[in-house]
């Protein structure tokens, strides 16, 4: 890729996190990532950035973060509890927030998604939490414990989810592959 400058880490304030993307919206960018922040779970929590590689402070010097989702739903608790791996879906001007949730290395580890409602997308009541995973194991197509997700955008206008997933239920024996799928829109929401 050629020469490049290292500008920092992201981590506000040194926390403990993991699986960081970029949101944007009214020409304004967020930093989305899941952070342990010793509470026994990962959450997913924002920030706004003053750039690509610097997150906002406040007039104290403080990150402005706020927490948008935590494993509160049964199917988010499995294995243990998680909220991870954020991807941001636009379509249409909508936004859509989808993550993975409970243990990676148990059975049930599934997508989960929150739409954008409101306005503020610092705003954890902006957002409405999907009430069952989106996208969970598939015996018959042996897709177990898929997460993990980011979007490729074509021309066409079509758009493809890629995810990780294993091949068999039992996770010790079983290789982790990659997929893509297109996804689809009915009623302007995504099917999965």
């Amino acid at each position: 890729f050629g020469e490049y400058e290292f500008k920092g880490i992201l981590a506000p304030d040194g926390l403990n996190t993991i699986d960081g993307t970029y949101l944007k919206k009214d020409g304004k960018l967020y930093f989305i990532y899941s952070a342990y922040m010793y509470t026994g779970y990962q959450n997913l929590q924002i920030c706004e950035m003053e750039n690509p590689y610097t997150l906002k402070r406040d007039e104290s010097g403080e990150h402005n973060c706020t927490v948008l989702s935590k494993p509160d739903l049964y199917w988010e608790k499995r294995g243990w509890s998680v909220n991870e791996a954020p991807a941001v879906l636009y379509k249409d001007g909508e936004i859509y927030l989808l993550y993975s949730a409970s243990g990676f290395s148990s059975d049930n580890y599934c997508l989960g998604m929150l739409t954008l409602k409101g306005e503020d997308v610092t705003n954890k009541k902006s957002w409405c939490k999907s009430l069952t995973p989106v996208l969970k194991h598939q015996p018959l197509k042996k897709i177990y414990s898929p997460g993990h997700c980011s979007f490729l955008y074509c021309e066409s206008g079509e758009i493809y989810m890629v995810y990780h997933a294993n091949t068999t239920y039992e996770f010790d024996d079983s290789p982790r592959l990659t997929y893509v799928k297109p996804i689809e829109f009915r009623c302007s929401k995504p099917v999965f």
